[in-house]
């Protein structure tokens, strides 16, 4: 069996309704970040609809009471049987989005170094035809093709 952290994760989908459908929670929460931006707003009632999924990231703290019941509501082993498989199966679904976006990041990194080094390699090509060099010397130097070096 998998070993869980203390506290559910907000960022998946199961988590971050578990902990913020409770309406005192997430008011509590939302003045205790407001307040830290400007102090003269208060929010006095939150009402929770199923909306789009957000992702967020809380720190928990024992000096603050309501972050002590957010913990309790966020504790992984508060969970039922039935919501931890739950939550299991939410938690992997991120985690697979994280991977895809990590390897489309990494896939996008790849192609844009590619790129830089096709254009790098035609301004090179463009230099040298430019300066009368022979067109095999430009493809020994430049891996372009005659024809290639030909249409610039």
């Amino acid at each position: 069996m998998a070993k869980h952290p203390k506290y559910i994760n907000p960022a998946t989908d199961f988590g971050f309704k578990k902990i913020f459908k409770d309406e005192e929670i997430t008011r509590g929460f939302l003045n205790a970040l407001m307040k830290k931006y400007n102090p003269e707003i208060h929010i006095a009632k939150v009402d929770i609809t199923d909306g789009e999924e957000m992702e967020t990231t809380l720190s928990f703290t024992n000096e603050i009471p309501l972050f002590m019941r957010l913990g309790k509501i966020a504790s992984y082993s508060n969970l039922s049987t039935k919501q931890q498989i739950q939550y299991d199966d939410s938690y992997h679904n991120y985690m697979c989005y994280l991977g895809q976006m990590d390897y489309k990041l990494k896939q996008g990194i790849k192609i844009g170094k590619e790129e830089g080094r096709a254009e790098e390699k035609i301004s090179m090509a463009r230099i040298m035809k430019s300066s009368g060099e022979p067109v095999d010397k430009i493809v020994k130097y430049t891996g372009l093709t005659e024809e290639e070096i030909n249409n610039l």
